[in-house]
């Protein structure tokens, strides 16, 4: 299912049948996943409140393209909440991104509102939150209660993406990914490409933005190594040096927007709090302490959110914000027009009783 929703989401013709299959088979997933998770915590559905799905994003333009014939910013997650609601019962939440775009805004970042709930408000000093998982997003909150969310770039995405290509030519085996950058820190950084995509308009996009595959995911990867064999004038690049480069990509947008964006604004953060996958990424993470060694990188287990989690557990505070109607939006972050309620809700059983 997993190549099914890549191509979904590479840009290709695909029937509509197709996709709408797909909403339903990745909603009766996730259904079978949240069933799992109730039965690892030794509970019942009938004592869960509400399930809340982020969902599979196949597509998010956070705004018009008319080279592409993007009129609109749009966003589309795959995971059918009616699936998961009648499957476990229980009250689900989902499609959390739309309404942001409905008000106006860029569809995300929307884990600030989480942020500040789990971390704190930043009142005692400014806090600096980065998540690596396919795009990489910062969220600032300040000393002075303000708020900065902006997504820096690339993630772990395109570092998949070129592993699963290689496995897809029967050149790799394993895990569809660069298990802890291993693979990443054994090659060779083009700096030339580095330099090149730094520099580009994108990259200089100032707050608010956000990312989404259509950036940085199939065509991404292909610039990644055209650019790569026209700065070395060779015909074939290595997998460890197209993954080296793409994990500098991740680090160095990440090292600039935090410059830019943060310090030279004149914010003071003495650590980031590090979540996501990418968190996993050995490699990935040295390249962010070079890059950036006045600041000290920890997970956010520290503070006692497990980085695999805290999204997770974001979307819940995001899901239980939707069912008593608190705006989950932070407009300074997102670029709507308001606050708005993010999040369309499908009753449980319970509810048709």
């Amino acid at each position: 299912i997993r190549e099914r929703l890549r191509l979904v989401a590479s840009g290709e013709p695909v029937p509509a049948a197709e996709i709408c299959q797909l909403d339903i088979e990745v909603g009766e997933l996730f259904a079978e996943a949240a069933m799992s998770a109730i039965r690892e915590a030794q509970m019942k559905a009938e004592e869960v409140d509400l399930v809340a799905s982020h969902g599979q994003t196949v597509c998010h333009i956070s705004e018009k393209d008319e080279t592409k014939r993007w009129n609109k910013p749009a966003t589309m997650q795959l995971g059918e909440a009616s699936v998961i609601a009648e499957r476990t019962g229980i009250t689900t939440v989902a499609d959390f991104h739309v309404r942001d775009i409905a008000a106006g805004g860029k569809g995300g970042p929307i884990m600030p509102f989480a942020e500040r709930i789990l971390f704190g408000d930043g009142s005692d000093s400014d806090l600096l939150f980065l998540t690596i998982g396919g795009i990489s997003n910062l969220t600032l909150l300040t000393r002075r209660g303000s708020v900065l969310a902006i997504d820096t770039g690339p993630g772990n995405m395109a570092m998949d993406l070129i592993v699963q290509h290689a496995q897809q030519k029967g050149f790799m085996k394993g895990e569809p990914f660069d298990e802890g950058g291993k693979i990443a820190g054994s090659g060779k950084v083009c700096e030339a490409v580095v330099e090149q995509f730094r520099n580009t308009p994108l990259m200089r996009q100032p707050p608010p933005r956000a990312f989404g595959r259509e950036q940085f995911g199939e065509e991404f990867v292909e610039w990644i190594e055209m650019s790569m064999k026209q700065s070395d004038g060779r015909d074939v690049v290595r997998i460890a040096d197209k993954l080296a480069t793409a994990c500098e990509l991740t680090a160095v947008t990440i090292a600039d927007a935090i410059q830019t964006f943060v310090l030279e604004a004149g914010y003071h953060p003495n650590t980031v709090i590090l979540s996501g996958g990418g968190v996993a990424n050995a490699c990935l993470v040295s390249r962010l302490q070079e890059h950036c060694p006045g600041l000290a990188w920890v997970p956010s287990d520290a503070y006692g959110v497990p980085y695999k989690a805290k999204d997770a557990m974001g979307f819940a505070l995001l899901g239980y914000a939707a069912l008593h109607r608190i705006p989950g939006n932070l407009p300074q972050a997102t670029g709507a027009s308001r606050p708005v309620v993010l999040g369309k809700i499908v009753p449980g059983h319970g509810a048709c009783a």
